[in-house]
């Protein structure tokens, strides 16, 4: 989906307007094929989120984290499962 490709290369315009300069920020925390078209998962402040395309449906789930929780796992999980769902109707 175009959306998508939008989505990821705007933040990446925004990552790199940041490149170099105190406070950098690092937007995209990974890629996730597994989860289908173009999905990756990326940094809002106060949550970590994941957003994919798969079959016609562009799915962004973002789950608020705790202070001391800085991995991107949960959102990943909820995202695997709401796949699993749309692949198995």
């Amino acid at each position: 989906m175009r959306v998508l490709q939008d989505t990821k290369k705007q933040l990446l315009v925004e990552e790199n307007a940041t490149s170099g300069k105190k406070g950098a920020v690092q937007l995209i925390k990974e890629t996730l094929p597994f989860l289908g078209d173009g999905g990756f998962a990326w940094n809002i402040k106060g949550s970590e989120a994941v957003l994919f395309t798969r079959r016609n449906f562009l799915v962004s789930v973002s789950i608020v984290r705790p202070e001391h929780h800085y991995d991107v796992g949960l959102s990943k999980s909820v995202a695997k499962h709401v796949s699993d769902v749309i692949d198995s109707q």
